[in-house]
């Protein structure tokens, strides 16, 4: 079985709540699959699925992404 590395929650969350976020993410991460493409089809299709019931705009959904990868990876451009 393949190390997962941990799930960092930013922000002001009590102890308890980060651990329920990071057992509610690994439960879906392990339920999306193995091979990474299929992996990020499932979340992808979760996440957009999500998004659009709850009314949520297209360019919101980028934004936050784009949030969420910024604080959890320390994105600091394409260093392409």
């Amino acid at each position: 079985m393949a190390t997962r590395k941990m799930i960092d929650v930013q922000g002001n969350v009590p102890a308890a709540e980060a651990e329920a976020i990071r057992t509610k993410v690994g439960l879906v991460m392990d339920m999306s699959g193995r091979d990474d493409d299929t992996k990020l089809s499932v979340l992808t299709f979760a996440l957009v699925f999500t998004a659009v019931n709850a009314g949520a705009e297209f360019s919101s959904l980028i934004r936050t992404l784009a949030q969420v990868y910024e604080e959890q990876f320390h994105y600091e451009g394409d260093e392409e």
